[in-house]
C-alpha cells in the first residue's frame, strides 16, 4: 500500500490482462487481521475484497 484511501472510496483496477474496473472499498484489513477504516501507513500490506478477478500484474489505484 502506498496511498491513502478509506472505507467507501472509489478505487479502479488496470493491467495487462483486464479492462479498467472500479469497486467501492466495503472493507480493509491491516496484517494483524485487524478491520481498519483508514490505510495510511506506507508501505504496510492490507487486504481489500475485489468483486471481480484480479491477477498479480494489475495495479490498483484511487479513482
Amino acid at each position: 500500500m502506498r496511498n491513502v484511501f478509506t472505507i467507501n472510496d472509489e478505487l479502479e483496477v488496470f493491467g495487462p490482462k483486464i479492462d479498467n474496473e472500479s469497486f467501492i472499498v466495503q472493507s480493509i484489513v491491516n496484517g494483524d487481521n485487524c478491520k481498519i477504516d483508514i490505510a495510511n501507513q506506507p508501505m504496510t500490506e492490507v487486504r481489500v475484497p475485489i468483486p471481480f478477478t484480479v491477477y498479480p500484474e494489475d495495479m490498483i489505484r484511487r479513482k
